[in-house]
């Protein structure tokens, strides 16, 4: 059976007392601090409860007797009253005072017992971010130049935010070192949202890029094409290319899409296709235009009208030409061959 917990009440001067000697030990690690001040204050609230506050004393003595104790050596130089490390001392005691307090104790061992999974908590935030920066999306193992290279960050990462939490690492720290820890530990806290915002709910990873409204038809980052041209591989303009994907299907501007030029509406009027399933075609390039009035769609008869649609001149005469190594291997045989063949005659 276990024994039931006694909780002590700890006496204003005696929580007082102890935060004071904790500041006189600042310098040491956190855990080195807690292990000289573990049990001090229920001890010393029996010592007043016998013999009242004045046997409490000095904290600052009391302090360095803990340390000479403990083995350790002499607090160095004092820092004058009223330093940022007094005030940052000041303030981690007051909180952990609160903290400690009976109505929150149980808030305060909680948060005692987790901090080692923020520790590595923070430092995932900070690989996952890394990632981010890097143009990657976060996964559950960050991903940086490849999942080894994110993994292996990881670990390091965390090694050293633990040994940092834990004191080991760098445990003689000043002012602005602290200040930069508590900057960067909030940081992780306002981060971790927009990290984990990142992860699809369904646990599958959307690919589809919102940042684009959706078009019908043809698009360029989000904006309609109104029309393509396309050149050979001399750089010399074509007419009539029919572009379909890798599925066989046509790549086709949106029959309905118009355009404001200088106050006309410019519609596209399509090809038409001798057979087979696409009597309009609106996948061949370049596709005729008309401008017209209140008429939003390529009506047939205008072909006939007195302001046909037309073929508008591309905007670039020609390109510059292109070329694959396999094509010059190709022609370059050919030509072989055609000697050959005529130094045979």
């Amino acid at each position: 059976m276990n024994e039931p917990t006694i909780q002590l009440d700890v006496r204003p001067e005696v929580e007082e007392f102890v935060a004071a000697v904790r500041r006189h030990l600042a310098d040491l690690p956190a855990e080195e601090r807690d292990d000289l001040t573990e049990g001090l204050a229920a001890d010393l609230s029996d010592l007043v409860a016998e013999q009242g506050p004045d046997v409490l004393g000095d904290p600052a003595a009391y302090a360095a007797e803990l340390r000479a104790a403990a083995g350790l050596t002499p607090r160095g130089r004092l820092r004058p009253r009223g330093s940022l490390t007094d005030l940052l001392d000041d303030a981690r005691d007051r909180t952990l005072g609160v903290l400690h307090r009976p109505g929150l104790a149980g808030v305060g061992g909680f948060l005692e017992a987790v901090r080692p999974v923020w520790w590595v908590a923070r430092a995932w935030v900070a690989v996952q971010l890394l990632a981010m920066l890097n143009g990657g999306r976060p996964t559950p193992v960050p991903s940086v130049e490849g999942p080894a290279v994110g993994f292996l960050l990881l670990v390091v990462a965390a090694v050293l935010s633990v040994q940092l939490g834990r004191g080991r690492l760098w445990p003689r720290r000043p002012a602005w070192v602290r200040l930069t820890i508590v900057g960067l530990n909030a940081f992780a806290v306002l981060l971790t949202p927009v990290v984990l915002g990142q992860f699809p709910a369904s646990g599958t990873y959307d690919v589809h890029d919102t940042s684009y409204p959706y078009v019908p038809g043809l698009s360029l980052d989000g904006t309609p094409v109104r029309n393509v041209y396309a050149y050979d591989r001399d750089g010399k303009p074509l007419v009539g290319v029919q572009l379909f994907d890798q599925d066989g299907q046509p790549l086709e501007l949106d029959a309905g899409y118009v355009y404001d030029a200088t106050g006309a509406d410019v519609m596209p009027f399509p090809w038409y296709a001798e057979g087979g399933r696409y009597s309009e075609a609106y996948n061949v390039f370049p596709l005729p235009e008309r401008t017209q009035y209140d008429q939003f769609e390529a009506l047939p008869g205008a072909w006939h009208s007195p302001r046909p649609p037309r073929l508008v001149p591309p905007p670039l005469v020609a390109v510059p030409p292109v070329t694959l190594p396999s094509i010059e291997a190709g022609e370059k045989a050919r030509e072989k061959a055609a000697a050959t063949r005529r130094a045979g005659r």
